[in-house]
């Protein structure tokens, strides 16, 4: 239901019309490429703030906290946890981890390297899941701590304090430190952990075997493994948020956004995850295997401006 406010000052001429986003950047979800277990069949609602994608499932965050899962269900992926306490979601091969308000972590879904038995406290700040199934996160003290895996060396995190954000790959790890230089760590059989110097990087994320950073002027630069282009990263200055999509055997594609709300897709493309969705205005991203998902964010606030002796402003609004 909506409810209309309509304040009134003097006799008016409306010059203008100005349509604003969800003051909380809630929207709605789209998602492409394969739907074999129904991970592009995406929930209605235009309530989400955050997504993430595992394999063949994925896990969104409603605006008031709660979660919602779709696609494969093999192994209590859709076993989602009560609540409506969340802030942060990630999802590995076959299982999710929640960030809660009080700093601790939740966690449910396959559980075959201990996965998602995470580790106690309240001092969590930030996580990520790897869909070799090891889970990353970042303290408050910006100190970094892993659990399950596959070996390699991956949950053998370097010591420091001064993370400020990590992703996991297949059996490899990239983390971002504060002065904006990069360290992986875990297996490096395709030079996957082969960090480029520098300290210009803002943002990073982590493949099966190989690895994408945002720069400081926002273009992208990739390393590690190139069977199918997943290195050959598209031109511009202009890119703000990546993710990978990994297959099971660490090949696939990525999914870049741009600073105007457009796509860009490269690498593997045998079910048409990168033929991007045309529209653009999208505020976040996901990958899965073959598939990905985007958010794009509800307009919310209708304002009309006048010239003249005063204005008209109105505001719609949904009534929770």
């Amino acid at each position: 239901m909506k409810r209309q406010t309509i304040v009134r000052a003097a006799t008016l001429v409306i010059i203008a019309l100005a349509c604003a986003p969800n003051a909380n950047g809630a929207g709605s979800l789209v998602a492409w490429g394969s739907n074999e277990y129904g991970q592009c069949t995406v929930p209605s609602g235009n309530d989400f703030v955050a997504i993430t994608s595992g394999c063949f499932h994925n896990l969104a965050l409603r605006a008031d906290g709660s979660l919602v899962v779709w696609g494969i269900n093999d192994y209590g992926e859709h076993n989602v946890p009560g609540g409506n306490d969340f802030v942060a979601v990630a999802a590995g091969q076959a299982h999710c981890v929640a960030l809660k308000e009080d700093s601790s972590l939740v966690a449910w879904g396959w559980n075959s390297e201990g996965q998602c038995n995470v580790p106690a406290g309240n001092d969590f700040v930030a996580i990520a899941s790897s869909k070799g199934n090891t889970n990353l996160a970042i303290k408050a003290d910006r100190s970094l701590v892993a659990w399950g895996g596959w070996g390699g060396g991956i949950i053998d995190v370097p010591t420091g304090n001064d993370f400020v954000d990590v992703k996991a790959g297949w059996n490899h790890a990239l983390a971002l430190r504060a002065d904006g230089t990069l360290v992986a760590w875990g297996m490096n059989d395709y030079g996957q952990c082969d960090v480029p110097a520098g300290n210009g990087f803002v943002a990073i994320e982590a493949g099966g075997y190989f690895n994408v950073a945002i720069q400081g002027d926002h273009s992208l630069v990739a390393w590690g493994r190139n069977k199918h282009g997943q290195c050959d990263v598209p031109a511009g200055d202009d890119f703000v948020a990546i993710d990978s999509g990994d297959a099971l055997w660490g090949d696939n594609h990525w999914l870049a956004l741009r600073a105007d709300g457009s796509l860009a897709a490269w690498g593997l493309n045998n079910y048409g995850q990168c033929d991007v969705q045309p529209q653009g205005g999208f505020v976040a991203i996901s990958s899965g295997n073959y598939h990905n998902v985007a958010l794009t964010p509800e307009p919310a606030t209708l304002t009309l401006l006048s010239a003249g002796l005063g204005m008209i402003w109105m505001k719609r609004r949904r009534k929770a």
